[in-house]
């Protein structure tokens, strides 16, 4: 089969199948040539198709920017969007780490507020007049920068946007490593700058940062499990680490859905291995357990934060003191554990205090 467009000779059964693997993903985008990428407007085959996505196309421009929508209502909605988007870039903020992500962010943002000012017509103050196309830029960049800062919320996520979370128990706390929030911050700027350097956008263009930016979301989800203590012993070498490496780190291309499923799969597993309950990996808490080989279960307590520690002899509180961790109360007094502190089972596998025996 010949496509007019481009003049590539294809099989169609080839072709067939590649029209369904297009399908399969999900995703509006023009149907293209396998071989050029050359969007297909000429073919009788796959006339209907072609049609049904541009008309796709078009409803999810009306649906999403609201192009022929009131003018009114777009700078209503575009100056919320500001204001929030200005809200949490000041939230974001860490003054340990002075990125020129938010810097970019920052100013972007200053631009769209000067494009959205009033000015003065006839003495009365009027929304300027944009084009449909300069109101669609504009959304474009909001609705980009929302997301980008929907991934600094906090740094202390224990997984991505809740998608990823782990169970409500587990007592993991990650703090992302420096250099892989500045590994992220350094992708999202690229993307900022790939945007924000033109005067108008195509939808095309935009559904490939989309596309990107959903990948990215993913990757901080990796880059916070690679910043847990207890990664290098357990998760470094898993095979959820190497599926990880190869359809995430490594990969290029645009995420098929069932690769997509695979990676968060993969980064629930993990999680899940990197989870001890008490913040330690495995092997760290039986190196622990070796240490004390005289003594019984039911010895370990935690403070009111999920800290662990241990309570020796008869294993009775008879004094208080305070957590090394988080500085809160612990221990007790006349064999009474302290209100907020509790056995850490998930230690010894203890079902009760060792006192009373």
């Amino acid at each position: 089969m010949l496509l007019p467009d481009c003049g590539h000779s294809i099989e169609v059964t080839g072709m067939d199948q590649w029209m369904a693997e297009e399908a399969n993903n999900g995703q509006i985008v023009k149907k293209c040539c396998p071989k050029c990428k050359t969007p297909i407007r000429e073919c009788l085959r796959y006339g209907n198709v072609t049609k049904a996505i541009l008309h796709d196309i078009v409803l999810v421009k009306r649906k999403l920017f609201n192009l022929r929508g009131n003018p009114e209502a777009f700078y209503k909605e575009a100056n919320a969007s500001l204001k929030s988007a200005t809200l949490m870039l000041l939230s974001s903020l860490d003054p340990k780490i002075n990125h020129s992500l938010f810097t970019a962010i920052n100013q972007t943002l200053t631009s769209i507020r000067l494009l959205l000012e009033p000015v003065k017509v006839q003495g009365k103050l009027k929304n300027p007049s944009h084009e449909p196309t300069k109101r669609y830029f504009m959304q474009v960049n909001l609705d980009f920068i929302r997301r980008v800062l929907e991934l600094f919320k906090t740094r202390t996520d224990r997984t991505d946007e809740g998608r990823l979370r782990l169970a409500a128990a587990t007592k993991i706390s990650i703090t992302m490593n420096p250099d892989l929030h500045a590994k992220l911050c350094d992708e999202l700027l690229k993307l900022l700058k790939l945007l924000t350097n033109r005067d108008s956008i195509m939808e095309e263009d935009y559904q490939d940062i989309t596309r990107e930016v959903e990948r990215l979301e993913l990757i901080k989800a990796h880059f916070m499990l690679q910043s847990a203590g207890q990664f290098a012993s357990i998760g470094s070498k898993s095979t959820e680490q190497v599926l990880l490496d190869q359809q995430l780190t490594r990969n290029v291309k645009v995420l098929r859905k069932e690769e997509t499923a695979s990676i968060k799969t993969a980064l629930q597993s993990l999680a899940k291995k990197l989870d001890t309950g008490i913040g330690i990996s495995d092997g760290e808490r039986n190196e622990i357990l070796r240490a004390f080989p005289n003594m019984g279960q039911g010895h370990w307590f935690k403070c009111r934060n999920g800290h662990v520690y241990v309570i020796t002899e008869c294993g009775g509180a008879m004094e208080e003191s305070r957590c090394n961790e988080c500085g809160a109360r612990i221990g007790g007094g006349s064999h009474r554990l302290l209100t907020d502190n509790q056995l850490a089972s998930e230690m010894d596998g203890a079902v009760r205090p060792a006192y009373p025996g």
